[in-house]
């Protein structure tokens, strides 16, 4: 499928772990992202599905949703599991219609390589039409 990226809300982390009981977020490690998108609703990289995303000088374009397996429910620290990530992930998002099944986060084909550093601006085309919506990158 060539050269790809993982890309998760930051905000979603949060609504993973107060749906868990937890005060803290959970920790991005967790799930292997390889792109954190704050100052964005929690899953709102689902509606970027098929939407070119510009971060820092690279774009990238989701093609799809981020199955989930045990490995989230494992602190990164200590490899033992302490959050039922699965089972929060099955009662929340177990009903979308997604690409994937217990989606947190979106697979990206790399369209246009390029740097991207912690801070840099994320813009979501939304529409040929429009402006695009300007974020930021975390992680």
């Amino acid at each position: 499928r060539g050269p790809s990226v993982s890309v998760l809300s930051v905000a979603a982390l949060a609504s993973l772990a107060h749906e868990g009981g937890r005060t803290s977020p959970l920790d991005g490690r967790r799930f292997r992202m390889n792109i954190g998108v704050s100052d964005v609703q929690a899953f709102a990289e689902d509606d970027w599905i098929e939407r070119d995303i510009r971060i820092g000088d690279a774009v990238v374009r989701p093609v799809g949703n981020v199955g989930r397996c045990a490995v989230t429910t494992q602190d990164p620290d200590t490899g033992m599991p302490d959050f039922d990530t699965l089972r929060i992930l099955g009662r929340i998002r177990g009903e979308l219609p997604s690409t994937e099944p217990l989606p947190c986060g979106v697979w990206a084909r790399v369209t246009r390589p390029g740097a991207v550093r912690i801070g840099d601006q994320v813009q979501v085309q939304v529409d040929v039409a429009t402006t695009p919506t300007n974020r930021s990158s975390s992680g």
